[in-house]
């Protein structure tokens, strides 16, 4: 049976997107088409940490948006404001998530919003980085 593959659409409403001449750079990609790649199915072999990002694009109307595998599972803030976390749960989570930015960082990309919202936690308790900063 094939495997079925769920995936999150957002789009994104951030300020001039898709007018006037950003010379390959947007709201999504700062830096230009080169930024996400690594962390991208183009970029090979993905970070088992970083949610796989399938495509970023406009529509006609000129909206911004990314196309990202869906994981079930909640934000590390969710997850905090449940409560406490245990000791060995916290430890596991912090390796997961320096695993995640160590391998973009030898790629030499910077996630610039690192915050309990921005990383999710899979109902198999795999950590998963998201949105990096770049919306």
């Amino acid at each position: 049976m094939p495997r079925t593959l769920l995936l999150a659409i957002s789009l994104l409403l951030a300020a001039g997107c898709g007018t006037g001449d950003s010379g390959g750079r947007s709201a999504v990609n700062p830096a230009g088409p080169s930024l996400l790649g690594p962390v991208g199915p183009a970029g090979g072999a993905a970070v088992s940490n970083i949610a796989v990002v399938h495509e970023i694009g406009e529509t006609r109307t000129g909206r911004l948006y990314i196309v990202m595998t869906y994981y079930e599972g909640e934000t590390l803030r969710q997850r905090i404001a449940r409560g406490p976390l245990p000791p060995e749960e916290a430890v596991r989570i912090a390796l997961q998530i320096a695993a995640a930015l160590a391998a973009v960082h030898r790629k030499s990309i910077v996630h610039r919003d690192v915050k309990p919202s921005n990383i999710l936690v899979t109902a198999e308790g795999v950590v998963k980085l998201l949105d990096f900063g770049i919306a």
